[in-house]
């Protein structure tokens, strides 16, 4: 696991000030190391957090040498009132068998001996349901490219501020009669690109900034991520696809957490002289995220033999 820490310091290898090249020093490998968590709660999850550690560049990452931390103790608060202890579990995960609740703020405290203690805070959104959704066709895109593509309706609460994401599997027959599963990759018509924050990949994010209020109808394409699209759909022509489209109202950190991861990958193989990209945290004295989210799923069988049919299962 790489680090917020990590990653800083390697753009510090490499710094531009008046033609001159900062020579990095080894004063950076006693930077303090400090506990990471990572964590996005539902209420269709049990309560889980990741608890880890920065990596210093010049530290080797092996197997005796993992991130995680196993023996730190993390305190959850509902709305300020203390709710239990995680327990601990392997590679850094702790978890309770409870189901948070929508519109309560939960708060997660970490201590642990060789470090400074950290916190941080969500509130779980409110889940926003889909209205209506499209049939499936398939669409020729380009010359070179077709796509399954879809679409479904919503109503924007009027007066909040709201984060949306959406993310899609396909489950269906692979060439040797087996069982395939794969997060599917969008992409979405040009006319809409100023709406999204991320357009395209595993994931599509955007904000209700410019639709606040208003019945929405989000259009886009889709793909197997790791195979062409005629592909699979040879490969599943005599049988039926399954596919899930996960709708999630998700917390401000947490959106600006996956968009500013976005932009970091995007960036990091280009100018290294270009400005930095610093992937979002909300935890106090330490890195990482603390999110929450609430999702409505919208399972979809589809028969390419012509029969189509569909059902839905809400979030809560």
């Amino acid at each position: 696991m790489k680090s917020l820490l990590k990653l800083i310091i390697l753009f510090l290898l490499t710094v531009t000030f008046s033609g001159c090249v900062k020579i990095l020093t080894d004063d950076l490998k006693a930077e303090k190391t400090k506990l990471v968590i990572n964590s996005v709660i539902s209420p269709d999850s049990v309560f889980t957090v990741n608890v880890s550690k920065t990596a210093n560049i010049f530290d080797e990452e092996t197997l005796d040498n993992l991130p995680f931390i196993n023996d730190a103790e993390v305190k959850v608060f509902e709305n300020g009132n203390f709710l239990f202890n995680l327990d601990s579990k392997d590679n850094g995960y702790y978890r309770k068998d409870y189901y948070p609740l929508p519109g309560k703020k939960y708060t997660v405290e970490v201590y642990h001996k060789d470090f400074d203690p950290v916190t941080s805070g969500a509130v779980i959104p409110g889940v926003v349901k889909v209205k209506k959704f499209d049939t499936i066709s398939l669409e020729q895109i380009d010359q070179y490219t077709s796509a399954l593509k879809s679409g479904f309706l919503f109503d924007d609460p009027p007066g909040e501020d709201n984060y949306y994401m959406l993310q899609g599997e396909i489950t269906y027959l692979d060439d040797s009669g087996a069982f395939y599963n794969t997060f599917l990759d969008f992409r979405v018509p040009d006319v809409d690109e100023n709406l999204y924050a991320v357009s395209n990949g595993d994931k599509l994010l955007w904000s209700d900034k410019l639709i606040d209020g208003h019945e929405i109808k989000i259009e886009f394409y889709f793909f197997d991520g790791y195979i062409e699209t005629g592909k699979m759909l040879k490969s599943i022509k005599d049988g039926n696809a399954i596919f899930k489209f996960y709708f999630s109202n998700i917390s401000k950190d947490y959106f600006l957490y996956l968009k500013t991861e976005r932009l970091y990958y995007e960036t990091a193989n280009t100018d290294p002289f270009m400005e930095p990209v610093i992937i979002h945290s909300n935890v106090k004295n330490g890195y990482g995220i603390f999110g929450a989210m609430n999702t409505d799923t919208t399972n979809i069988s589809y028969d390419f033999n012509g029969k189509k049919f569909f059902g839905k299962g809400g979030g809560k």
